[in-house]
């Protein structure tokens, strides 16, 4: 288990562990709870990273806000250990079938189809145009 005692030392953990889940208090110095929330959820290297927001901000319109910001979770203070614990153990093992209900990468190769000569000065003559017109915004 990693801790962070602040968001930004949070996010940083995120880049470099990569976590399984995160839970945070939305109450931090610096980068908030909902503000790490968003972080996570809107980069592409972190964004299946499950967060749960725990917080003593127990009216709807907070939680709602919570979950706004792409929390999976939102817990209020005081909370029981128990159904925190029972609440990460769901979401990983959402993350586990998630994971296992994808494909595997599929790579495609293309055959070994023979190019006759016509084909091969159309493609020359189509690499040269489009090398020629790199710095050309305008070429279409």
């Amino acid at each position: 288990m990693l801790q962070a005692a602040d968001g930004q030392k949070g996010w940083d953990l995120c880049l470099s562990a990569r976590p399984d889940l995160v839970v945070s208090d939305i109450m931090m110095e610096g980068m908030d709870g909902l503000q790490l929330c968003r972080k996570i959820k809107k980069d592409p290297r972190t964004s299946s990273i499950p967060v749960i927001l725990l917080s003593a901000k127990a009216a709807a319109s907070q939680q709602v806000e919570g979950l706004k910001h792409g929390a999976n979770d939102y817990m209020t203070k005081p909370f029981n250990f128990e159904v925190l614990q029972a609440r990460i153990m769901n979401l990983l093992s959402q993350v586990k079938q998630s994971k296992k209900d994808t494909p595997a990468k599929i790579e495609i190769q293309p055959k070994n189809t023979p190019i006759d000569s016509q084909q091969e000065q159309f493609l020359q003559a189509a690499k040269q145009a489009v090398e020629a017109a790199m710095d050309d915004s305008d070429f279409l």
